[in-house]
């Protein structure tokens, strides 16, 4: 799960522009006040469409998301980018640089574009 105010906040970091959140390969992106937010749910219960989702950890960050998801080629890096802002972080793999967080189907159920996000 990833919040879009943390792919802007890559963006301002950055300097690039228009950031497309795909390349961080993630099923659930959702509409964010904060940037990093998701990182503050792990063990919540939440709600999305019909389904119940646990939130987990964050996910450490690979060189697979220095590359455009259309093009495959480098444009950004990423890695490196998140790490001089937001700096390693203890993940469930070891050390790492942290972006979006892991997440178990609690409940299973069908979940759409434009489902909304209930936190309890």
């Amino acid at each position: 799960m990833l919040g879009d105010a943390s792919v802007r906040a890559l963006e301002r970091e950055s300097g690039a522009a228009g950031i497309d959140a795909r390349r961080f390969r993630m099923l659930v992106e959702v509409a964010t006040d904060r940037e990093h937010v998701e990182d503050e749910w792990e063990g919540v219960l939440v709600a999305v469409g019909a389904a119940e989702i646990r939130i987990g950890g964050p996910v450490p960050r690979c060189a697979a998301t220095t590359r455009d998801p259309d093009r495959g080629v480098r444009d950004l890096p990423a890695v490196q980018v998140i790490r001089a802002y937001r700096g390693l972080r203890d993940t469930l793999f070891g050390p790492g640089v942290p972006f979006g967080v892991y997440a178990d189907v609690a409940t299973p159920g069908r979940v759409g574009v434009g489902d909304s996000l209930q936190l309890p």
